[in-house]
């Protein structure tokens, strides 16, 4: 061995002579049979390099300094040219090379400096390996909105992709798959293989019962994710919300999870969202706090969105408010701050949120009359259709004030519907008199003139009936201001009595009566 290895000469040369031989090599990073290969290498035999013993022969002969410069054909060259030759083009190679770097990392007595240079090159070949086949990162992430038919194809492709030997990144541990990762990614691999390989780590640690180790993962494999909106389907970027508050990862991590649903919110579902509250000190049924940052996203990220999409989300909205303002737990502050999150449109409808204000202060009686105009102060009245604010005028439970406006707006509806209507009625008479005026008399013309003077009756009796509701909304209107007149003079009064302002000027007024009698 002493004719191979340049470190054994040189612990022989420096034992004095005559005296026994005694070398040290507890350092050596090797176990015993990888030792009895040297060995047997040292004494002529041929040595069977494979990618699996390539890290552990490649350390020893660097540690025992088996160069070429000291005996031709040595043992470090042939590793070195064995990596070159077959490692760094071969996709299962180069990932057993990394489980094996994985494992000698974790040994202490293993020198790192040697190892950094093969996991680098083993990274970049990984990379460029699958820029010019992203398949060998596994099947892309498929979109669940798929027709079954599509869904079918893609799970018969994947299952040809995996009956296969090839090696799978996510079979890495964390720190090695983030770095092989990254690199894909610099080399411009699809997006939605890239977030494919991603989702399906995660699933594989789960599966491995690695728990402890999720918010590490959780927080990493978010990191890497694609920033474009619209890659990764919003289902699996919910599945991902949801592990992460369950394993309890970084603030930071859940905020950027929820800000890449907000500006995907038109795919949610309302299942999606109802999100089990998971902190102790809350009480409420569902995660307030969590759905509050996702439509603060969207509507931070909707400007540019067409009428379709912006009309999903909003009735995705109107729903979880409903869903929300049946818990008792959840108080006004609460309630008002998600309201608040909302995307705020002109172009949205309010009979939702009406609706979810309505059950709110229906499941929560003890409210007072300043939490009630607290929790509407966000209703926009004049988006009210004419229904809501038919319903909404019979509402006791409603605010004077909120009320005030509503019949204010439902004023405005029949208004309009009445302009609408004689309109409608002047330009029907102008057609039926030109109609009679050009058509020759007879049973045809009776027979037409008849039929208009029945539609007239009809309209007529619609017109009466809208002018009696606005009667009728006009006589609320007169009672709401004296309902609130009458409690704004409570108000003061009651304010003077504690200030005791209702004696002090009686006596002004005693006094001033003494000075200057009539």
């Amino acid at each position: 061995m002493v004719s191979r290895s340049g470190k054994l000469a040189e612990l022989l040369s420096e034992t004095p002579h005559g005296e026994p031989l005694r070398l040290s090599l507890t350092g050596i990073p090797a176990d015993a049979p990888t030792f009895e290969t040297v060995a047997k290498f040292c004494y002529g035999h041929d040595v069977l390099i494979t990618p699996a013993n390539f890290l552990s022969l490649y350390t020893v002969a660097s540690y025992l300094q088996m160069t070429d410069s000291f005996c031709h054909d040595n043992l470090q060259n042939k590793t070195i040219a064995f990596f070159h030759n077959r490692v760094i083009h071969d996709w299962n190679s180069c990932i057993a090379v990394l489980k094996s770097c994985q494992k000698k990392q974790k040994l202490s007595y293993v020198q790192k400096p040697l190892l950094i240079p093969i996991i680098r090159e083993c990274l970049s070949s990984i990379a460029e390996m699958a820029s010019h086949d992203p398949s060998l990162l596994g099947p892309p992430l498929e979109n669940p909105a798929l027709s079954q038919q599509a869904q079918r194809i893609t799970a018969g492709r994947r299952r040809r992709l995996f009956d296969s030997d090839r090696q799978d990144l996510i079979t890495l541990d964390i720190g090695y798959y983030e770095l092989a990762m990254i690199s894909i990614k610099e080399h411009s691999v699809p997006a939605e293989y890239i977030s494919g390989s991603l989702l399906r780590y995660v699933r594989e640690r789960l599966r491995v019962n690695e728990e402890d180790f999720m918010p590490e993962i959780l927080e990493t494999i978010e990191s890497i994710m694609p920033i474009q909106t619209g890659i990764i389907p919003c289902k699996y970027l919910i599945e991902m919300l949801r592990w992460a508050i369950t394993f309890q990862a970084s603030e930071k991590c859940q905020e950027s999870l929820q800000q890449r649903i907000g500006k995907q919110l038109d795919e949610v579902d309302l299942q999606d969202l109802l999100i089990p509250s998971s902190a102790y000190s809350q009480q409420t049924k569902y995660d307030i706090e969590c759905v509050s940052r996702i439509f603060k996203s969207y509507s931070e990220s909707c400007h540019d969105v067409d009428i379709e999409t912006l009309s999903r989300a909003y009735a995705l909205v109107d729903n979880f408010l409903l869903e929300a303002a049946k818990d008792e737990n959840l108080n006004v502050k609460e309630f008002v701050k998600l309201i608040e999150c909302c995307p705020n449109d002109p172009r949205r409808c309010s009979d939702g949120l009406y609706r979810a204000i309505e059950i709110f202060v229906d499941v929560h009686g003890y409210l007072t009359e300043s939490e009630k105009e607290r929790v509407c102060q966000m209703l926009d009245c004049q988006n009210l259709t004419w229904e809501a604010c038919a319903h909404a005028m019979m509402n006791q439970r409603m605010p004077v004030r909120v009320l005030a406006n509503i019949v204010f707006m439902g004023q405005l509806h029949l208004r309009n519907t009445i302009v609408n209507s004689d309109v409608g009625d002047d330009k029907a008479q102008e057609c039926g008199g030109s109609g009679s005026g050009s058509g020759s008399g007879g049973s045809g013309g009776v027979g037409g003139i008849s039929t208009g003077n029945s539609g007239s009756d009809h309209h007529n009796y619609d017109v009466r009936a809208l002018r009696a509701e606005m009667e009728r909304m006009d006589m609320k209107v007169m009672e709401l201001v004296r309902v609130g007149r009458s409690e704004k003079r409570s108000f003061w009064r009651e304010l003077k009595a504690i200030l005791g302002c209702g004696r002090s000027l009686r006596v002004h007024d005693s006094y001033k009566d003494k000075d200057h009698p009539n």
